[in-house]
């Protein structure tokens, strides 16, 4: 039987020109992950990443602990575990979604630089693409984007029966999914869900069969036994 240790990625650089890298105290998350990995002697042959830096440079901390400590493994980058990209389709959507809600102009005026705008914004969009049918988008909706992820992590089962334990370090959104590929939720739940994972968080689940089941729920015991609330983040 397999675990499937799904990580979301350290902190980003919310308000910056880049907000796709680790922030510093992003790489101080992940490297406290890393320690916690070695101490637990939870190591994976194979770590499967999202293609976005954050997520990539999450698992390189990890792997170069393994490294430190002789533990070998090798990184796969699976596009499918990348976060669901709301601004593509707000390029693509503007006009259509702020005359269906136009308190939406309001958010994206602070979406950069506010992340409780940020957030209101980004849960809005998925809340309008979701009512919306999703043929003719001209970019991923969320439908099109829970597809991408069920696919994928069904690819990453797929692959993980050779292993006793396996690492996947994504985003709040994938996470998400998997939740709902785990538990049945419904999508309202897997919207509320969104801004529920802590960064460098882990969350266990095993594989029965073709499926999977949930093990470990959010967990964040590396970061809060250093009694450092500032570790604590979600972005």
């Amino acid at each position: 039987m397999t675990d499937i240790y799904f990580i979301r990625h350290g902190q980003a650089s919310f308000g910056t020109r880049d907000y796709d890298r680790l922030s510093e105290l992003g790489k101080q998350q992940a490297q406290i992950l890393a320690d916690y990995l070695i101490d637990m002697e939870a190591y994976f042959p194979v770590i499967f990443s999202g293609s976005k830096q954050r997520q990539i440079d999450t698992a390189k901390i990890v792997m170069n602990r393994f490294k430190d400590n002789d533990v070998g493994t090798y990184l796969k980058i699976f596009p499918e575990l990348d976060e669901f990209d709301v601004f593509n389709l707000l390029k693509n959507c503007k006009n259509d979604i702020i005359q269906d809600d136009p308190s939406i102009s309001v958010d994206l005026e602070r979406a950069l630089v506010d992340y409780q705008s940020f957030q209101k914004l980004f849960v809005k969009i998925v809340q309008w693409s979701l009512s919306k049918n999703s043929d003719g988008f001209k970019s991923e909706n969320f439908q099109t984007f829970k597809n991408r992820v069920k696919s994928g992590i069904q690819t990453i089962i797929n692959e993980s029966h050779a292993y006793k334990k396996v690492a996947v370090v994504t985003s709040g959104g994938v996470l998400s999914i998997a939740m709902q590929m785990a538990c049945g939720l419904p999508d309202t739940k897997v919207i509320d869900l969104l801004w529920y994972f802590y960064n460098t968080s882990i969350t266990v689940f095993y594989v029965d069969g073709n499926r999977l089941e949930l093990k470990l729920d959010n967990s964040v015991v590396h970061l809060k036994n250093l009694d450092n609330h500032e570790l604590l983040t979600y972005v």
